[in-house]
């Protein structure tokens, strides 16, 4: 930056004097040297004027000026506080009496030609750091210099002032003083306005205050969703969140109102998983964002896309106990991608931009934003808020799944087994395998050129040799045994029995939600799924009480995606528990979710009733009954049939089939089938242990 003249410091010294407050003059005067007066006095400048004790003390020529630009600095922060508060600022540069119309809209150009001259095109109104500011002929012009009269500064603020643009010289090693650097700041980030992308058509244009171009921080943040593509999301409203989840149904964004933050959050990580857009989950402050931390949690160890907007108390409370303060902010940085505050309003689009980008780029995972609950209510001007694009996914999805082919035999059967392993992010390469060839990149860009390669040269793997004779043999034998375990007909029913008669009924194309402890593991072995993503359980982290959640989640996107798709949730009774007043939320939204709960009476296994009631003769249940039991023959059943839907009570095969059947063809009701199954039931012998270890 050039240094201005240096004859024109007096005059100017001598303005800046006649504007500072009386509640300044001390600090005015001290800094010129003197012990009081005007800017006329001057102390003569010899090195014992500095303190001793001062690391480095500026020039008695400079003090004045960083005490000027000081000065501006602290009367824009305070004006701006006033104006926060709805006192009309100051009109610097100008006489008040004579108000100057508006300039044409149209975007602003400001270039300064040498030291002592402003040029300023009448081109109309600029946005700086959200705030409006229109630009005027300055009558500041040439060299030499400037008087008190004439002198305007570049930009009016409308609502906030700015700066006096008379503001000091560049001084010595400073460079510029504060108000220099303010004014850069000012000339570097001036641009023509950008919209939001709002449509005045719709409802969004109806401002509450009745201003026009008002717009409310709950509707910012509703467009800025909908600008990404977001299209779910599930919650429970609540101070100070509710008008975020109003605003959204109101641009087309589908809301679900859960029963419990961690089904909430459980429901929109899968339709990120499900979708390649990230869900949101909508929850308020305190324990309302700790109840969804499971969800986070369970989503970035998945690698599923999730957003999580959380409100929080008000910024002018903060450190001093509000109303379920807490620090969010931190709290999830553990569990999430990325976890942030917007300073203001106008930055709501392009926080929440760079959490769905952050939520589907590389290793996809959950993402944070805290809404504090003053931006919810609070209008900003439509016209501030920046323009953002959406953001588009790079890739479909990061693999957390570590694709390994095998050459050769199985590792169980042999210790020097090569592994080729996939993943998009480099640190998990070699992590728990020693692979003999990593491949960093998306598992669907990778699968894509190993096909394109194989299609070039073709490759099979020997299937008359030893391993594809080994497998045979293991898969005869498993099929075997779970025919024969499933064939017996003695009542109460045992896992196969149960399952085997389900999968006989399965529609081909439904989504199948699995969820317990040998519920799920016999599950996978026996109800078969056929198409990508139609299989939701407890994944990656091993979670328990995703059930319900997923069920719904899955409906909701399939009853957009492809009507008439089935979703069948087989749940443990423990597992059912974790989320079973879900069930009001699936019959509230009229869900065709078939729900199956196979009841064992307990966690693993269970007791039968007559030994539940022996035991409690003698004994307290609170130190007699073994901690894996569950109340037995209880009524799940009932849940449903309380909210509306049909409930089902079956212990033999054929009521099984006989409710499922019916399940199946009524498509406008929920249903629950309640399978009572031995309480002493187990999976089948296992020839190796159900977790495997790194041989590392």
């Amino acid at each position: 930056m050039t240094t201005q003249p240096q004859d024109n410091f007096a005059q100017q010294r001598r303005h800046s004097a006649t504007r500072v407050p009386a509640a300044f003059a001390k600090l005015h005067a001290a800094a010129r040297g003197a012990r009081g007066g005007g800017g006329a006095r001057r102390r003569p400048r010899h090195a014992s004027s500095a303190p001793r004790h001062a690391p480095f003390a500026p020039s008695t020529r400079l003090r004045p000026r960083l005490c000027t630009c000081a000065i501006r600095l602290f009367r824009t922060r305070k004006w701006v506080r006033k104006a926060e508060n709805g006192q009309k600022p100051p009109q610097f540069g100008r006489s008040p009496a004579r108000p100057r119309p508006l300039p044409p809209a149209g975007p602003a150009s400001l270039r300064r030609s040498h030291p002592g001259e402003w040029r300023t095109q009448e081109e109309g109104p600029v946005v700086i750091g959200g705030r409006v500011f229109t630009s005027h002929r300055s009558s500041r012009a040439g060299r030499g210099p400037a008087s008190p009269s004439s002198s305007a500064p570049p930009f009016k603020a409308l609502g906030r002032p700015v700066p006096s643009q008379r503001g000091c010289p560049t001084a010595g090693v400073f460079g510029v003083g504060f108000a220099g650097l303010l004014r850069v700041r000012l000339l570097s980030t001036a641009r023509a306005p950008r919209t939001f992308g709002w449509k005045m058509e719709s409802n969004v244009a109806e401002h509450s205050a009745g201003s026009e171009g008002q717009v409310s921080g709950a509707k910012v943040i509703a467009q800025a969703l909908k600008t990404q593509d977001v299209r779910y999301m599930f919650g429970i409203v609540g101070i100070p969140v509710t008008e975020i989840a109003l605003a959204a149904q109101e641009l087309g964004i589908r809301y679900v109102g859960m029963r419990n933050e961690q089904a909430a959050c459980y429901a929109a990580s899968v339709v990120g998983y499900m979708t390649g857009r990230p869900g949101v989950c909508l929850v308020v402050s305190g324990p309302g964002l700790i109840h969804a931390l499971g969800g986070m949690a369970n989503a970035n160890m998945n690698c599923w896309p999730l957003i999580v907007i959380g409100g929080s108390s008000e910024r002018s409370q903060e450190t001093m106990g509000a109303f379920q303060e807490f620090p969010q902010v931190e709290a999830c940085r553990l569990y999430s991608k990325f976890s942030a505050r917007p300073s203001s309003i106008e930055v709501i689009p392009s926080i929440i931009e760079k959490a769905v980008r952050s939520s589907i780029y590389g290793r996809p995972g959950a993402c944070y934003v805290d809404i504090p609950a003053d931006f919810v209510s609070l209008q900003v001007n439509v016209n501030s808020i920046k323009a953002l694009q959406l953001a588009d996914v790079i890739v479909l999805f990061g693999a957390r799944l570590n694709w390994i082919l095998h050459f050769g035999l199985p590792p169980r059967y042999q210790p020097d087994v090569k592994f080729i392993q996939v993943d998009i992010c480099a640190e998990e390469l070699g992590n728990n395998v020693r692979p003999a060839v990593t491949l960093l990149g998306d598992i669907n860009a990778v699968t894509e050129q190993l096909l394109e390669q194989f299609d070039k040269t073709p490759w099979q793997y020997p299937p008359e040799s030893k391993w594809w004779k080994i497998l045979r043999e293991k898969i005869k034998s498993n099929e075997a045994v779970s025919k024969e375990l499933a064939s017996q007909n003695s009542l109460p029913m045992n896992y196969y029995t149960v399952f085997y008669r389900v999968q006989d009924q399965l529609p081909r194309d439904c989504f199948v939600v699995s969820e317990g402890a040998n519920t799920m593991d016999i599950g996978r072995t026996v109800l078969q799924n056929y198409l990508p993503r139609h299989r939701l359980d407890a994944g990656t982290f091993g979670t328990m009480g995703v059930g319900l959640g997923f069920a719904i989640a899955a409906a909701i996107v399939a009853k957009d995606r492809s009507p008439g798709q089935r979703v069948i949730c087989v749940e443990g009774d423990s597992a059912f528990g974790f989320s079973g007043m879900e069930v009001e939320t699936i019959c509230r939204y009229n869900l065709p979710i078939i729900l199956l709960v196979v009841n064992n009476n307990g966690i693993y296994q269970g007791l039968d009733t007559d030994t539940w009631k022996e035991m409690l003769k003698s004994r307290d249940a609170t130190t007699a009954a073994p901690p894996m039991c569950l109340l037995p023959h209880s009524h799940y059943e009932q849940v449903m049939t309380a909210f509306g839907g049909k409930g089902y009570f079956v212990q033999t095969p054929e009521e099984l089939q006989k409710s499922l059947r019916q399940s199946l063809e009524d498509t406008t009701k929920p249903s629950l089938i309640n399978i009572m199954i031995e309480p002493q039931a187990m999976r089948k012998a296992q020839d190796f242990h159900w977790l495997t270890s790194s041989k590392m």
